[in-house]
């Protein structure tokens, strides 16, 4: 399933994110695992940022291991290609379409 943190405020967000959303929950299913989505166009981010314009998304990771983290991080990097950045942050996966 695909959850929203509560407060995560999707309105806006482009069909590359929405793309990016699709292939990350497969991955995430995978692993029996929900995706909860954390950020879109809400939350405070770097200026210049992505989310602000609808193209990133972050997914909670904290109830994932390390090593399994890390395995979701590269099966979506590796499924989404090069037009996509996805990072494992200290808290949470970024992903963003920055072709």
């Amino acid at each position: 399933m695909i959850f929203l943190k509560h407060g995560t405020d999707i309105r806006g967000i482009q069909p590359e994110a929405l793309l990016a959303l699709q292939v990350a929950h497969g991955v995430f299913q995978e692993y029996k695992r929900d995706v909860v989505i954390t950020s879109a166009l809400d939350g405070k981010h770097k200026q210049g940022s992505l989310h602000y314009s609808g193209y990133a998304i972050d997914l909670r990771t904290r109830f994932l291991g390390e090593l399994e983290m890390i395995r979701i991080k590269e099966r979506i990097a590796e499924a989404l290609g090069s037009q996509y950045d996805v990072v494992l942050e200290e808290t949470h996966l970024h992903i963003e379409f920055d072709p």
